[in-house]
């Protein structure tokens, strides 16, 4: 088959020539079509003689039409990616979604259309929640975030249900959540569990509250370590020891409780549990009326100060 490279008619091989313009015939298995003008021409020239372009590495395969239409549609394809600039534009565009929701997410839970699920970002929405005064609200998504483990919300729940806050007053309850959470460490329901265990009643167990006191007073709970330099001070439930009573009123003391304050100035006085020291006394008793302690200020005036 050959075919005319003006006017694109098709011959027979037997035809050399084109009955309708003249033009040479060319195989149509071996044509070329010029980059620069379009025009189909024979495979043995080096240039196009319709406009003189070169014609290195332009030979035509089996699937291009005399139209170009294959290269003409590669163009249009490739000129419909993504280009670098869309990318661009799609990131900023994710970018801004991401600032938008993490910023007005609980406008967003508000209003019901999303829902946080994840046990930290539930408690988070919790105390916002509490913060804002919706209390029922908040035990509940406390209570979702507690179920799957969250130790704050193990806490908070706890609390809500010993305090009665946006849940009935329930201390059996109350018991189970501040345990899950004293359990993991948590320095606060470790001393709250102590209170309910030291409070008597159908859930008290006043040996297992000075077990979890140790616990809490040990990771810096002041009211716990006041309340165990209580305990050795009087010898109640354990054995009277002034030194553990100095040792853990100081810690509270050392924290600005001014209760302690004035009971480690107390010790210091009369040395009990460490060696006597009227000035360590006195700078004790000071900082226990700076807190606002009457009885402090009393013992100053008696002691002429």
């Amino acid at each position: 088959m050959k075919i005319c490279p003006s006017c694109q008619l098709e011959y027979d091989n037997k035809y050399a020539f084109c009955k309708k313009c003249g033009s040479q015939l060319v195989a149509k298995e071996e044509r070329r079509t010029c980059p620069k003008c379009g025009s189909l021409i024979e495979t043995n020239g080096s240039f196009c003689p319709h406009c003189g372009a070169s014609l290195s590495g332009n030979k035509l395969d089996d699937t291009e039409t005399t139209s170009g239409f294959k290269g003409d549609n590669e163009k249009k394809l490739t000129s419909n990616l993504p280009t670098g600039n869309i990318y661009v534009l799609l990131l900023g565009v994710l970018v801004i979604l991401g600032f938008l929701y993490f910023n007005f997410k609980d406008n967003l839970y508000d209003a019901g259309i999303v829902q946080p699920s994840i046990a930290v970002e539930q408690t988070r929405y919790a105390q916002r929640l509490e913060e804002k005064g919706n209390l029922e609200s908040a035990f509940q998504w406390y209570r979702k975030a507690a179920e799957q483990g969250d130790i704050e919300a193990q806490y908070h729940v706890g609390y809500m249900y010993d305090y009665g806050v946006g849940i009935g007053k329930n201390h059996k309850e109350a018991v189970v959540w501040y345990k899950k959470a004293a359990e993991l460490g948590h320095a606060q329901a470790q001393c709250n569990l102590a209170l309910i265990y030291d409070s008597g009643g159908r859930l008290g167990n006043r040996e297992e509250a000075i077990s979890w006191y140790k616990k809490a007073a040990e990771q810096g709970v002041r009211k716990a370590q006041f309340i165990l330099g209580s305990k050795y001070e009087k010898g109640h439930v354990v054995t009277k020891d002034y030194k553990e009573a100095f040792k853990w009123y100081k810690k509270a003391a050392e924290q600005g409780d001014g209760q302690a304050q004035y009971n480690v100035g107390h010790m210091y006085y009369y040395g009990k549990g460490i060696e006597k020291n009227e000035e360590e006394a006195i700078k004790w008793f000071k900082k226990s009326a700076d807190n606002g302690i009457n009885y402090a200020e009393a013992t100053l005036k008696k002691l002429g100060y």
